[in-house]
Order: structure tokens, then sequence, then C-alpha cells
């Protein structure tokens, strides 16, 4: 029996279905069961955090070279890489920062949701109404003087 469920939520229709069909404007973009979409098109995520800017520049090409590991970016003191496997590999990427003398502060993994799907393949939340946004607009703000 197929049972057709349309919703906006995709963390309850990654609970409820066996198989998760993405749609945006109309367009077909993607289809799987929810584990193969988020393994797919996102991977698990983690963070490192350690002391400063420079050993955060020196550990993304390490990680970079691990096995698994699909991406990884530097913001600040914090390196995020995405993975296969994120737990997995994340004991051997604090490792591989202990041989390189790089001290970790905080480490952190994060399973990928739907949500991080329809963003990896958007470019864009479900929230979002309009074209793939880089920064979030503030409603709220009072308007800017500008001076001449």
């Amino acid at each position: 029996m197929t049972v057709l469920f349309s919703t906006h939520y995709l963390e309850e229709a990654g609970q409820v279905a066996d198989r998760i069909v993405v749609v945006d404007h109309g367009r077909i973009i993607a289809n799987g069961s929810p584990g193969e979409l988020k393994q797919r098109h996102v991977g698990d995520r983690f963070t490192l955090d350690v002391p400063d800017a420079e050993d955060a520049d020196r550990l993304r090409p390490l990680l970079m070279q691990m096995r698994g590991v699909r991406s990884v970016t530097v913001d600040g003191c914090t390196v995020t890489a995405q993975a296969d496997d994120g737990r997995g590999t994340l004991a051997a990427a604090i490792s591989c920062a202990h041989r390189h003398n790089i001290a970790v502060t905080a480490a952190d993994a994060q399973l990928p949701t739907l949500d991080d799907v329809f963003l990896e393949l958007t470019g864009r939340s479900l929230r979002d109404t309009g074209e793939p946004a880089v920064e979030s607009s503030h409603e709220n703000d009072e308007p800017q003087e500008q001076s001449a």
C-alpha cells in the first residue's frame, strides 16, 4: 500500500515515511529514504574548536586528507567538517590534531537533518520564500541615515 503524505515539516516526514520525495518549485529534485537523503546530500558534521585561527588554518588541510571527509571550513577558531561518518571520524580528527601539536578545546558531532538536506539542495530553508539568501533580513530594524 502506498500513502501520499505532503508536509513542510521535514522531520515529521522523516519519522513516518519510508521514502521521501523532495519537490522544489514543482520539480522533483531528490528522492530516497530519509537516511539515504541525509548521507547522500549532507553527511555528518563535526566541529573542533582550537585556541587560535592560525591553528584552525593548519588543521584544515590535515582534515581534508582524512578518509571520508567531504569538506572542511574554518570560521575563526572553529573548524567544521562534513564527513560520511562524523562520529567515527571525530576521534581520528582529534588524534590528528594532537599529533600535529594542535590543541582541541572543544569537539562536537551532529547528525544531519532533512532541513539540512533541503538547504543543501535548494540553497534556502523551507522558511525562506524567495531567492537563496546570503543574509537574513531585519524587518524591525530602524532605517539607517545615510550621509552624503
